[in-house]
């Protein structure tokens, strides 16, 4: 089943997906039991519920139908659109349904007898957005013109066009008290608009949130340090979600690597394409660069258990470093094959030795000396953690009841690279952390999600 549009009744109490494949289906979404499988629908576009939830709206090509939510049986097809309808939405009282579709035209239906009341046209480019206000008394429309058409729902009447965006507006979203209207466009902007007033475009919103690159869990597991593809390193209170710190690299790339010292103080970062180590002390404030001599990028940053030392890698060396005071103790050289690569940098429970693992060779080294041993005959202990959950296929899994706790949806699962130990997602404990392409940080305590 390829889902392609979700929505939940009110008050959060079901959720409907529909599919191009297989038409729809009613989860309970507290006992995530499925309540529904509509099997006489055979695909959707676009589904949404009615404000009571007694009602489903569906599309297909020109075509709209109307379900009850109930019984999964069709209740009527509206029918007057003339090209691929995008989106239908009930109004607030559930008496009408306004859709939008490539024929240029926004409807607006009577659900009791299932007839087109009006049709409205006025936009130059295709509709791709439609909202209602809460009170169900404009109706805006977001275009491929760059303008958003707010019309009075009762006569069709245009009430203002809102111009600022510079290129086609996609999502359309009222505020609770419709007073303001937000918008979303292919101009990287959001808008929020003074509805009553109608003034264009009263603020802007910052630019997009740059992709997150790699997500660290603190030893205790109580903060998360993230790194964004612009240079930055943010660090989240896990409990809560809040940003606690925030500092700007002064790197060419994006964070590759993340290492937070036990006293939650220090965080060490290797970036890409960056022939240093930037290490961060929270408390100070002092960001200082440690240089690599070989001039090559670091492709891991680790921390050991004891807080005493900060470890890198590059091809040509591993570095070690004493957090004390800073000094680079130890330039440790190996042979890295150009057809094979690195893919682990971790320290024994104890911090004395330090493995790098390659696809095709493990090096053992003594951290206080600095000499690489024989992996034949040196016992080696790593530094492990418990975990009780995994990630598979965007689920979060409990490795113990092998329950299905949460599924993370596309757009904000996280991607792992096994190559580095690069990730942008990490479990630590009960906790599950993950970074996303948006920009997005999502922390979930899964341990509410078993009982």
């Amino acid at each position: 089943m390829q889902i392609i549009s979700i929505n939940k009744k009110t008050y959060g109490k079901k959720i409907v997906a529909g599919s191009i494949y297989s038409g729809f289906k009613i989860w309970d979404a507290v006992t995530r039991e499925q309540l529904l499988q509509a099997d006489n629908i055979s695909r959707t576009n676009f589904i949404s519920f009615s404000p009571n939830g007694n009602l489903i709206v569906t599309t297909w090509e020109e075509d709209i139908d109307i379900w009850n939510a109930d019984t999964g049986k069709l209740v009527c097809t509206l029918k007057g659109h003339t090209d691929t309808v995008r989106s239908a939405i009930f109004s607030p009282d559930g008496r009408r349904v306004v859709s939008n579709a490539d024929d240029g035209t926004v409807c607006i239906w009577d659900v009791e007898t299932g007839t087109c009341l009006r049709g409205l046209k006025g936009h130059t480019g295709l509709i791709f957005a439609i909202a209602i206000s809460p009170k169900g008394d404009i109706i805006a429309s977001g275009s491929q013109d760059s303008t958003i058409c707010l019309r009075n729902a009762e006569s069709g009447k245009p009430v203002n066009i809102l111009k600022g965006h510079t290129d086609t507006v996609r999502s359309l979203c009222f505020s609770p008290n419709r007073q303001t209207l937000v918008s979303a466009s292919d101009d990287k902007t959001v808008r929020i608009w003074d509805v009553l007033g109608h003034s264009s475009g009263i603020r802007k919103a910052k630019k997009p949130l740059p992709a997150i690159t790699y997500v660290e869990f603190s030893s205790d597991g109580t903060i998360i340090a993230t790194g964004p593809r612009d240079g930055s390193i943010s660090i989240w209170e896990t409990q809560t979600g809040k940003q606690l710190h925030h500092i700007q690299l002064e790197a060419k790339s994006y964070v590759c690597s993340l290492a937070i010292l036990p006293d939650n103080q220090i965080v060490a970062c290797a970036t890409s394409d960056d022939d240093f180590i930037s290490i961060w002390n929270i408390s100070t404030k002092n960001l200082s660069k440690k240089p690599l001599g070989d001039r090559n990028m670091a492709y891991i940053v680790r921390c050991s258990p004891d807080g005493q030392w900060i470890a890198s890698v590059t091809r040509s060396n591993i570095y070690l470093w004493h957090t004390s005071n800073g000094e680079l103790k130890h330039t440790i050289s190996y042979h890295l094959h150009l057809s094979d690569n690195v893919k682990s940098l971790s320290f024994s429970s104890d911090s004395k030795m330090l493995q790098l693992q390659t696809l095709e060779w493990q090096y053992l080294c003594d951290v206080s000396t600095g000499i690489l041993l024989d992996t034949k005959t040196t016992s080696w202990k790593p530094q492990t953690s418990e975990v009780q959950f995994k990630e598979e296929n965007g689920w979060n899994i409990s490795k113990t009841s092998g329950k299905k706790l949460a599924w993370i949806a596309g757009s904000k699962r996280g991607e792992k690279n096994h190559l580095y130990d690069r990730a942008t997602f990490r479990f630590h404990g009960k906790y599950y952390a993950v970074g996303s392409n948006t920009g997005q940080l999502t922390i979930i305590d899964l341990s509410k999600l078993e009982d």
